[in-house]
């Protein structure tokens, strides 16, 4: 995931097969911050924005050791865990997704598992004040940059989306809280999470193993083992509305190619050289080779 600094200079947040989380300035391709997150692979990670005060930029990682955490950006230069988020999944931690202009965190995990987070909430002051003793007995300052008390997390929702992972999920492009998920069960489906409610389920022949949705219309983009990438419509039906998708004929092409290919001479041990394509949609369903 991608982070625009105050300087040119962008910073790439990469999650590690080792368990860490790296900031690297996408000029220099230099690591800038790390932070042990996990004790094993991180499986997903999101970014949010934030800009004030106490960061200026939250990352979410899931990993397969089952965990879900929070760490935090600041300056340009410090990178740091602050939370912990506990008690939601019981398997590995599959896909998150940041709510925009929120501090809502979903995440899905490998059960089918579906949690959301308020990353706003405060830690018990009695656990902290205890966790605090306790470094202090052990002879650690509990004030210095990088061992600062852990925040622990608890789910505000929890529930079982899937029959299998919960590959993929983003939220929705309007205001109304809706949240997309995609999952190795072949299906598609759109929640009202605010009444933890599935509105629709779009079902289809393929494993779905990642998806996104568009920030302007009501197309999600999933992709596939079959190396196809599927457009599918999530507008719900309205009554004497024919609710059918659309398919079309016409290919998606490449509207920019070679967005991020890094040289020998400054690679970083989490970036690979790949081309990644940018294409032109259209709204309904669409099913193209892409690889």
């Amino acid at each position: 995931d991608m982070g625009k600094g105050d300087k040119e200079d962008g910073i790439l947040f990469a999650g590690c097969y080792d368990g860490s989380l790296r900031a690297i300035g996408t000029k220099s391709m230099k690591p800038i911050g790390t932070v042990r997150a996990h004790e094993s692979a991180i499986k997903c990670q999101s970014i949010l924005m934030k800009r004030n005060e106490e960061a200026d930029v939250l990352i979410a990682t899931g990993a397969l050791d089952q965990t879900l955490c929070l760490h935090a950006f600041q300056n340009e230069s410090r990178l740091w865990k602050f939370a912990d988020c506990v008690d939601g999944h019981t398997a590995s931690v599959c896909s998150a997704d940041f709510r925009e202009g929120t501090d809502v965190l979903a995440s899905g995990d490998f059960n089918g598992g579906l949690c959301l987070w308020n990353t706003k909430v405060e830690t018990d002051s009695s656990a902290t004040q205890e966790n605090t003793i306790k470094k202090r007995k052990l002879g650690v300052n509990a004030e210095t940059e990088n061992e600062k008390p852990l925040k622990t997390l608890l789910p505000t929702v929890s529930i079982k989306a899937h029959t299998q992972q919960v590959s993929g999920l983003a939220w929705g492009h309007k205001a109304d809280g809706s949240l997309v998920t995609g999952s190795w069960d072949h299906s598609i489906k759109l929640w009202d999470m605010e009444k933890q409610d599935c509105i629709l389920t779009l079902n289809g022949s393929k494993v779905v193993t990642c998806l996104d949705t568009s920030n302007h219309t009501n197309v999600v983009a999933t992709g596939h083992p079959d190396c196809n990438i599927r457009l599918w419509d999530v507008r719900t039906k309205k009554a004497g509305q024919d609710n059918t998708a659309s398919v079309f004929d016409t290919m998606l092409r490449p509207r920019y190619e070679n967005i991020f290919r890094p040289s020998e001479q400054n690679s970083s041990p989490c970036a690979s050289k790949a081309t990644r394509l940018g294409y032109q949609t259209s709204s309904g369903l669409l099913q193209i080779p892409s690889h």
